[in-house]
């Protein structure tokens, strides 16, 4: 690697080392391809030298390359969510995970859908991860909903770009949206469906659904949300998916703060008809394995358990199979915990993410 002035950059560099802002967030990940429009960019962030990569790589045409190989990275991501979503389950919910992957990757096959989700990934990484997540997770509600494909694949679009407009939003601000920011701030961060709405309107490519979608995802049934507290069925039905499935992976996979799943499930039920649409938390519920059949998980007494068979319709509540104590201790005998007769027992843990990350 080299170091280089910022002022110095000519265009397709590949950066050697991550930019992160002033409390540790990163900015720009290690392996994007810099561009001449990233020199304010990083003079506004107070970088003045970065590091790229040998010489011997710098003027090369990487962005058919690169974009090819986002492409397979998203294909991938797609299909390990959509695999631990219907493992362990009935044929039906096999045959959804199959249909989903199908309309994810017809979508990524766009060409102007698949620009916009890599400026949310050479924006910031976990936004990317997120808005596969969603989109994932939003598909599969959609089916077992039963709504037409077509419908769906809009859907799945609006799912995947619901934060564009995040990418307009300063980067400081991205991932501190909490009271501490005042409101002038809060204010901005709001603002991100609108930035995210003009930008799309401005490709004249997508249908109303898309636009409804980034538009009005975070508005909550009870008129509470965010930009027009819209109330109940005003909300269209897109966005009332995408609040629930949003909201579920911003809270367990988030950058800071991140819930149990057990708490996020109940936040999500206990807001069931209040912020959430009843009928998409049901099918949300129907339609997830949190906690896929054959994974191992910690409980609240402190045991390791393999999960053993889902109870449909409460995904954070299985029947486990304990494997050891909380001293580590095997246990000898064939032990079932059902966790819908045991109530006061809950999963605190997985070994491994729910999601590859």
């Amino acid at each position: 690697m080299k170091t280089i002035k910022v002022r110095d950059i000519q265009g397709k560099e590949i950066l050697g080392q991550p930019i992160f802002n002033s409390n540790g967030v990163m900015l720009i990940p290690d392996g994007t391809v810099i561009k001449k429009d990233y020199i304010q960019t990083f003079l506004d962030l107070g970088v003045e030298e970065i590091q790229i990569k040998e010489e011997l790589y710098v003027g090369i045409d990487y962005d058919e390359m690169v974009d090819e190989e986002v492409k397979e990275e998203c294909y991938h991501l797609i299909k390990d969510i959509v695999k631990n979503q219907t493992k362990g389950t009935p044929a039906e919910d096999v045959e959804i995970g199959k249909v989903t992957e199908e309309i994810l990757q017809s979508v990524m096959d766009q060409e102007e859908v698949f620009i916009n989700v890599n400026k949310i990934r050479s924006s910031d990484h976990a936004a990317y991860e997120h808005a596969i997540n969603v989109a994932a997770l939003s598909t599969i509600v959609a089916l077992k909903l039963q709504i037409p494909r077509h419908s769906v694949k809009e859907y799945a679009i609006g799912a995947l770009l619901h934060d564009i407009g995040m990418t307009f939003v300063p980067a400081v601000f991205r991932n501190e949206f909490d009271d501490d920011l005042g409101n002038s701030k809060v204010e901005v961060v709001k603002n991100h469906v609108f930035y995210g709405l003009d930008h799309l309107r401005k490709k004249d490519m997508y249908s109303d659904m898309v636009l409804d979608i980034v538009r009005n995802h975070h508005e909550r049934i009870d008129g509470s949300g965010y930009p027009s507290g819209l109330i109940g069925t005003n909300i269209d039905r897109g966005s009332r998916i995408i609040a629930v499935c949003d909201t579920f992976d911003g809270m367990v996979f988030g950058v800071s703060d991140r819930s149990r799943v057990y708490e996020a499930i109940e936040y999500i039920q206990g807001n069931c008809g209040k912020l959430f649409d009843e009928k998409v938390v049901k099918a949300f519920m129907d339609s997830v394995a949190l906690y896929p059949t054959g994974s191992i998980v910690i409980t609240s007494e402190g045991d390791t358990a393999m999960v053993h068979r889902q109870n449909k319709g409460y995904p954070a509540r299985p029947l486990l199979r304990l494997i050891k104590d909380k001293r580590g201790e095997v246990y000898n005998k064939y032990i079932l915990k059902d966790l819908m007769k045991e109530l006061s027992l809950f999963i605190l843990d997985s070994v491994e993410n729910i999601y590859p990350r």
